[in-house]
């Protein structure tokens, strides 16, 4: 979760920053960080492996204690769950319920969350739906709700009692409960969350979902052309034994009161008109699991500065609404079923996913952003170090070449390198070429969304089968420790050279229009080199 968090931080922190996130997928910002990481040398010198196994075995047990530990520390701070992930999994969540501020009441300012795929947040903006928005049935022409998958001030909504029959003193707190009625209003534009008999804009088997305003009404209630609105919502929780609706824990349903309907997703990706957000409609099913909303975030001051009445401040009975603290392993379980579940429902198109077989050779990027720095154009381009990549590939290959022939050589019994130092080799490199296959080929059968960044874990394994090659190549082939040496340095000036060549796509450096073309080295590498389009972009903001 601390990954899937960052990475959407990551992402809404570029994009308010004035930039264009070009690709975004999970984990995506993460590999923009691993640019530089793995585009460093990897190499491995005549110390690196000692007959087939590391020659200090203390480093490769602090990496393990050192990742470990990483993994213990996510899962302690699952409880302070962050206002930008997008992905819930509420069973992390081990805050008790003592806290007032982890329910929700009437008056605070939300954000509603999808739980399950496609993440996003419920989300309205000024603009309205077009006349004809698919070109054939009508639209109401009020104000556009859709989902959106970044953290946006449009995704607030105010949470309002449509029966205005509290009783509770002005500085109280009616928390939210199972079955009440509400009225949510956008915070930014003051309308009113709706839904009526008109057919959704792509989906016209369900319900449109708008934002109601005075100035929707066309005429005054009673008079002809009259149309009224919609507004009241009734929560539906499930999965919870308490009443009480929880910031990011409570999972529920808003059904629509005079309809009957359940406001969802569709999985639809809406047009230009709605700048290419997901569709928000209200259907019937209330079976589908595109109806399960959990609230994301929450402000109201009279319930951080505890002013509730006493009766709302009394912990409630353990068994009702406390839960018991997930073990190390359930956690684990949950977290992976979680990711597991998201990932398989990534299976639509995406202008910068790429195949496998393109990954070692390079051929494609991953554009993640474009703007600008300091008043001047600049990208980020996820491409990693093509030179070492390519030598990686290439001794892959020569170690596929060697087995071979080291196979031919001893059936007819012929030991070319004594069997010590063949074993050495022999049992490095099926181990590392194991691994880089174990983390290569199972995407070759994904039906998912793929991008370059799921090559970087077997990119790891390939550096280092290259690392053992070049050693065997020299050392025991050549018999020349110099020249390995020699070649060692090479290799790392390469990488190095390389690295700083195309620095300016990891760190969003400035570059001119030929300094872009001349990196440009294969037509594959869809590098922004126009910038005309971006630089107007910004004018009109």
């Amino acid at each position: 979760m601390a990954h899937v968090d960052w990475c959407v931080s990551g992402l809404y922190a570029e994009r308010q920053a004035g930039g264009a996130v070009c690709g975004a997928a999970p984990g995506a910002v993460d590999a923009v960080r691993a640019v530089a990481n793995h585009s460093r040398p990897h190499t491995g010198g005549g110390r690196a492996y000692c007959r087939g196994v590391p020659a200090c075995d203390w480093p490769a047990g602090a990496a393990v204690a050192g990742v470990s530990g990483f993994v213990c520390r996510s899962f302690c701070a699952a409880a302070a769950i962050g206002t930008r992930r997008c992905l819930h999994v509420p069973s992390l969540s081990e805050a008790t319920t003592t806290n007032a501020s982890l329910f929700v009441g009437y008056g605070s300012v939300i954000t509603l969350q999808h739980v399950n795929a496609p993440h996003c947040w419920l989300h309205s903006h000024s603009e309205r739906y077009p006349s004809q928005p698919a070109g054939k049935l009508f639209s109401s022409r009020q104000q556009q709700v859709t989902g959106y998958p970044f953290q946006d001030p449009n995704n607030e909504w105010i949470i309002e009692d449509p029966t205005n029959t509290s009783s509770l003193r002005p500085d109280a707190v009616r928390l939210l409960q199972q079955g009440d009625t509400l009225r949510l209003r956008h915070r930014l534009t003051g309308k009113t969350l709706n839904s009526h008999n008109v057919a959704g804009p792509l989906t016209h088997t369900m319900q449109e979902v708008s934002c109601y305003g005075p100035d929707d009404q066309v005429a005054p209630q009673g008079e002809a052309g009259h149309i009224a609105k919609h507004d009241v919502w009734k929560v539906e929780m499930f999965g919870q034994k308490g009443p009480r609706v929880r910031v990011a824990w409570s999972r529920f349903r808003l059904v629509h009161v005079d309809s009957d309907c359940q406001l969802q997703t569709s999985g639809k990706t809406l047009p230009e008109w709605a700048f290419h957000q997901l569709e928000v409609v209200a259907g019937q099913n209330r079976d589908d699991p595109a109806t399960v909303w959990t609230i994301d975030s929450q402000h109201n001051p009279r319930l951080l500065n505890a002013t509730v009445p006493p009766e709302i401040q009394t912990p409630v009975a353990a068994t009702e609404e406390e839960r018991e603290p997930l073990w190390f392993m359930q956690k684990v379980w949950e977290l992976h079923f979680a990711m597991f579940k998201a990932n398989s429902q990534l299976v639509a198109g995406h202008s910068y996913a790429s195949r496998p077989g393109q990954w070692p050779l390079a051929v494609s990027g991953l554009s993640f952003w474009q703007g600008q720095v300091d008043g001047q154009p600049a990208q980020l381009y996820l491409l990693g170090n093509p030179p070492m990549w390519w030598l990686a590939l290439g001794c892959a290959g020569l170690y596929v070449l060697f087995e071979v022939f080291y196979l031919l050589r001893r059936q007819r019994q012929v030991y070319d390198v004594p069997l010590a130092e063949y074993d050495s080799f022999t049992h490095a490199t099926r181990l590392l070429c194991s691994g880089w296959l174990l983390h290569y080929l199972p995407f070759f059968v994904m039906g998912r969304q793929l991008f370059l960044h799921h090559y970087e874990p077997a990119l790891v394994f390939s550096y280092m089968l290259a690392a053992v090659q070049i050693e065997h190549v020299f050392v025991q082939c050549f018999g020349s420790p110099r020249a390995f040496r020699v070649v060692c340095a090479v290799v790392i000036a390469a990488a190095a050279a390389s690295f700083a060549y195309f620095a300016p796509f990891t760190y969003a450096l400035p570059l001119g229009t030929d300094q872009i073309l001349a990196r440009k080295w294969l037509s594959t590498w869809t590098f922004q080199h126009n910038f005309e389009p971006v630089l107007k972009r910004y004018q009109q903001q």
